[in-house]
């Protein structure tokens, strides 16, 4: 059987002129810390050499890492939705539900920063038609600070549709191609900025467990065994 084509990415935008390469650069965590540094302590002391600044928050690790479960709601049918993704889709800093059903309608599940049955707002329609796609992901893939949606089609075509800014059925632009040879079965992608640059770039997952990081200079292998796994973030 002939091997399938490697991924391979593209500039060619649908049925237009190729999209700016340029991509606004996030500044580097490493970079602001010695920024931090070299500009010296800001804290204003009073007293005996007391802050007025809190300790640093702790946060959990090992097993104390997440806290116990509450119910946020219910309605979410296996029968009826067949997927459920994460992501802050509205920008606003709280975590949203972003859920596919059967019939390819999208919707929105706002993140409320509460928490019970209160943790998400009433649901807003982003479209029709999403099950044209065999996969969905988000991320902000062209560095403008907004959540995209990234989706594969059954051909492998890998496509962004750019956050534009709008709410509901505006919420995203129209489709750019980005890359193609990411066949169904065969690699799984998942957007996310794995080398901490501050540009977003695609990671793949092959059906034989090999972990690749796809950057501009062409894909680098990161490490092997991770079909044992359901998902890679």
């Amino acid at each position: 059987m002939a091997s399938r084509p490697l991924p391979r990415t593209s500039s060619k935008r649908q049925g237009g002129t190729a999209p700016d390469t340029e991509r606004r650069l996030a500044p580097s965590f490493a970079a602001a810390s010695a920024a931090a540094a070299a500009a010296g302590p800001t804290s204003k002391h009073r007293g005996r050499g007391r802050s007025r600044h809190r300790p640093p928050r702790r946060w959990g690790t090992g097993t104390s890492t997440i806290g116990g479960r509450y119910f946020a709601g219910n309605g979410f049918w296996r029968d009826y939705w067949k997927n459920i993704y994460t992501a802050d889709l509205n920008n606003d800093g709280y975590s949203d539900v972003i859920g596919r059903t059967g019939v390819g309608e999208l919707f929105l599940f706002p993140g409320t920063g509460r928490t019970g049955t209160e943790t998400f707002g009433n649901r807003t329609l982003i479209g029709t038609g999403w099950n044209a796609y065999e996969d969905l992901g988000f991320g902000d893939m062209n560095g403008d600070g907004r959540t995209d949606l990234i989706a594969r089609g059954g051909d492998g075509n890998l496509w962004v549709f750019p956050h534009t800014g709008g709410t509901g059925t505006e919420t995203f632009g129209s489709r750019v191609f980005i890359a193609d040879g990411w066949w169904p079965g065969i690699w799984n992608p998942y957007p996310t900025d794995l080398n901490s640059d501050g540009r977003p770039e695609n990671t793949g997952v092959t059906s034989n467990g090999e972990l690749f990081d796809f950057l501009d200079a062409g894909r680098i292998l990161v490490g092997t065994g991770w079909n044992g796994y359901d998902l890679a973030l």
